[in-house]
């Protein structure tokens, strides 16, 4: 197995862990404004493992994926301790990055960009409708559309990444 072919295979790991927990996610955080760790971090055990298996699978470990997910986490805790983002959806984000670095690089900034772009649009609804700058936002919904749109638009061969 190729080096492109383990970290895809490793990335299709953390796709069924984002599958089968995506739909609870979504109306966990719509109802209750918090991502429950029982949820998200078993990505992280994923992730980890997907991690693991690429190295014995093509000799290295994908050192780039996990550098660039470790300064994501970095960052998105400085962000959650200034009250801009939630702990839930730091822990969330770490597992769909690392599967998306593995698939490819600009998949991972495309959907970082709409993660963000749709939050705004959600958070600057949600300010408007509810007159209230401290409102809560659930955030994991637009994690979760960029992550899909990332995987799938690479899936289809619109982003470099599943298909060659």
């Amino acid at each position: 197995m190729d080096e492109t072919q383990a970290q895809l295979a490793a990335a299709g790991a953390i796709a069924l862990w984002a599958a089968a927990v995506t739909p609870s996610l979504v109306q966990h955080d719509l109802r209750e404004f918090r991502l429950p760790n029982r949820l998200t971090l078993p990505g992280w055990w994923v992730a980890a493992g997907a991690l693991a298996v690429v190295t014995p699978l093509t000799g290295q470990f994908p050192t780039s994926a996990a550098l660039t997910a470790l300064i994501l986490l970095v960052v998105l805790v400085a962000v959650a301790f200034t009250g801009g983002l939630g702990m839930g959806d730091v822990k969330l984000v770490l597992p769909l990055a690392v599967g998306l670095l593995l698939v490819h690089p600009q998949t991972a900034l495309v959907a970082a960009m709409l993660a963000l772009c749709s939050g705004a649009i959600v958070a600057l609804g949600t300010v408007i409708q509810q007159r209230n700058l401290r409102a809560h936002i659930p955030f994991g919904p637009p994690i979760l559309l960029g992550y899909w749109t990332g995987y799938t638009w690479s899936a289809t061969g619109i982003l470099p990444g599943i298909l060659p």
